[in-house]
């Protein structure tokens, strides 16, 4: 597999989207979790139009950063929420969010290696060309 310019900025875009995601769900301050969703949008965006889905890319720009995000950041702003004091579970939920990442890892893994989605695509359009 020759590593090129487009599996290098899949990557990239794929990496930023998910510590971006990561970073939504997990900031306590509302106004730095609607940028980061914003940040997530725009890698997404990125991906789509790598994938060639340009109609989708600048949907998702127009429709969910020019409208939701934006309404989101508004809001959260003119509420001018303050932070309130809550109680951390990483204690408990650190192994639990393992042990699911663990079992979905080993699951697509199995999945993997008893299909192999591209030959199968390969053999099913060869079966339609040939009939």
């Amino acid at each position: 597999m020759t590593f090129t310019v487009e599996i290098f900025l899949f990557s990239l875009f794929s990496l930023f989207s998910l510590l971006s995601a990561t970073l939504v769900v997990l900031l306590n301050n509302a106004v730095q979790s609607v940028l980061f969703l914003v940040l997530t949008f725009f890698n997404v965006a990125c991906l789509l139009l790598l994938l060639g889905a340009e109609f989708f890319a600048f949907l998702l720009i127009i429709v969910y950063v020019g409208a939701i995000a934006v309404l989101f950041l508004f809001v959260i702003m003119m509420l001018n929420l303050k932070l309130v004091p809550k109680t951390s579970h990483f204690g408990i939920t650190i192994p639990i969010v393992g042990l699911v990442i663990g079992l979905l890892s080993l699951n697509f893994n199995s999945f993997l290696d008893h299909t192999d989605l591209l030959r199968l695509c390969t053999l099913n359009s060869e079966g339609l060309l040939n009939s």
